[in-house]
């Protein structure tokens, strides 16, 4: 029976356990990420400035994402480093399923909870860097966008079912045993991590790509290669004021759904099936529009929408959050944009032979950003709650507060990525001037006898034979070519292909959504008929 490493790489069937492995995770990372984390540890008694701290660690943790790299350069295998992580993550939720059961040391539970995630992100971690060097040389470049929209379709759905089942088990639990609810999370962790062990098994299958290079070079002096990227860090730069904003509110959304609005776990689901279809539909959207338009575009437009859903949670209040439903509409369709392009971007921008730093540099200081801004945001919870501000005659307080300041933050980090340059991409702008030149009077004219002035220059180049003639118009005739590329590209692609998919990608949303939701309204008045007056 043949190894598995000898399985060849970019396969289809690597591919498709890519994807499959993308779903099964999936299950398990609904339920130990998120609103059923939150309810977790808010079971077990975390205060507001515990629940940033638990939200700060896993991205403190990634900070070892760079020694990470390093032992990627020492093994030369991703696989490998990838495998032996993601199988002692595992375990180390199984430890944090086990905490109700468990009494060590006379500990809090909340702060054995802490203790269980800082171990699990450790580990999370050194997966995350491999995985992603790992599946950046099995994955072409060309369809890039396409495949991870499409595996991120499909975990999407998992997801949505599984924080359905989830939600539904935890009212039901709750409803008729409330003394044990701690140890409810403890049987739903447990089956969770059936399917994370699964999910091993299948990765497992998945054959090693080419070997990483080996370089001779010092750890410490390749780390300077990234950081003399004018272009990375940029990015970089960007990505730390955004995730910093971002994470600054982040674990509070799903404070706020249970504590003050005390919204039933069954309702929240419910939220999460809109946000799913949401996110799939922006999945098949924004893929095939960043392999048309580019990841830049893409991305600028998610994080624009990205930064002003926060001001929907303004206007609610217990028994009346209605507008919580356009909110998982509009934040789940901006972030389908953000996950899918940060991830292909940075793979795009980073050389392949030093890929792994860029890619641990990157992960270790947009995560100590990460991890800085839910501490401050748990502090700035805690002093909110005795803050209340009027504005345009309407009263916010509490964490209200903290979601306006998260708005305004990041909306003050989108200029940063308009300096960014994308290799192999076009800028936007330079198609939409090419568009319009063409469309200018005479602006075919002018085309036509650039493209005969430049043939007519290579003719007088080869009938003088000279060298220096010929470099010199070789690069005149390379540059009107792209030129002539960039207006085709303009002309075919953004006016013809996109205005087209954007039309059939409305009608059917009116078509699929018009029927959506019109089951769950039904949904909702039958799970809460307490909120439908």
């Amino acid at each position: 029976m043949a190894s598995v490493s000898a399985i060849p790489p970019s396969t289809d069937a690597d591919l498709r356990n890519f994807v499959l492995e993308g779903a099964l995770g999936s299950v398990t990372t609904t339920v130990t990420m998120g609103v059923y984390l939150t309810g977790f540890a808010l079971i077990l008694g975390a205060s507001d400035a515990m629940i940033g701290l638990i939200a700060a660690v896993p991205a403190l943790a990634n900070v070892l994402q760079l020694l990470g790299s390093y032992l990627l350069i020492r093994s030369g295998s991703a696989r490998r480093l990838c495998l032996a992580s993601l199988l002692a993550h595992r375990f180390s939720w199984l430890l944090i399923a086990l905490i109700p059961l468990l009494g060590i040391g006379g500990l809090p539970p909340a702060t054995l909870l802490i203790v269980g995630i800082a171990l699990a992100s450790v580990f999370a971690s050194f997966t995350n860097v491999s995985w992603l060097a790992w599946i950046s040389r099995v994955v072409p470049r060309h369809i890039r966008g396409r495949f991870f929209a499409r595996r991120n379709v499909v975990a999407g759905v998992v997801a949505m079912v599984t924080g359905v089942v989830a939600g539904q088990y935890l009212d039901r639990w709750q409803a008729v045993r409330p003394d044990l609810a701690p140890q409810g999370y403890t049987l739903m962790y447990g089956v969770a991590l059936v399917f994370g062990f699964l999910c091993w098994i299948v990765i497992r299958r998945i054959g090693e790509a080419e070997p990483l290079e080996h370089r001779s070079e010092g750890f410490l002096r390749e780390l300077r290669v990234p950081l003399r990227d004018r272009n990375f860090r940029r990015l970089l730069i960007f990505m730390v004021s955004w995730g910093f904003s971002v994470r600054l509110a982040a674990p509070f959304f799903d404070v706020y759904m249970i504590r003050n609005l005390a919204i039933p776990f069954s309702t929240i689901a419910l939220f999460g099936i809109v946000g799913g279809v949401w996110n799939i539909l922006g999945m098949r959207f924004w893929g095939p529009m960043s392999d048309i338009q580019g990841n830049k575009p893409v991305l600028f437009a998610g994080c624009t929408l990205a930064a002003l859903t926060p001001l929907l949670w303004l206007f609610t209040s217990p028994g009346s959050y209605r507008i919580l439903w356009v909110a998982n509409i509009l934040t789940p369709l901006a972030w389908a944009s953000i996950g899918l392009v940060t991830s292909t971007l940075l793979i795009k921008m980073a050389p392949p032979e030093v890929a792994s730093i860029y890619f641990g540099l990157f992960a270790a200081l947009v995560g100590v950003a990460e991890a800085i801004a839910p501490g401050l945001g748990g502090l700035a919870a805690e002093y909110f709650r005795t803050v209340e501000v009027s504005l345009f005659g309407a009263s916010f307080g509490d964490l209200q507060l903290l979601f306006l300041l998260t708005t305004l933050l990041r909306v003050a980090s989108l200029p940063l990525l308009l300096g960014v340059r994308v290799p192999d991409e076009m800028e936007m702008t330079n198609p939409l001037r090419s568009l319009r030149q063409l469309r200018e009077a005479g602006g075919r004219r002018r085309l036509a006898a650039y493209s005969i002035g430049s043939m007519e220059s290579l003719a007088a180049a080869i009938s003088s034979g000279t060298n220096v003639t010929e470099m010199r118009l070789e690069r005149a005739l390379e540059r009107g070519q792209n030129m002539v590329h960039g207006i085709v590209l303009g002309y075919r692609r953004i006016d013809r292909h996109v205005e087209d998919g954007i039309e059939g990608f409305e009608h059917r949303l009116e078509w699929t959504f018009g029927r959506i939701i019109v089951k769950i309204q039904d949904l909702i008045a039958w799970l809460r008929e307490d909120d439908t007056s």
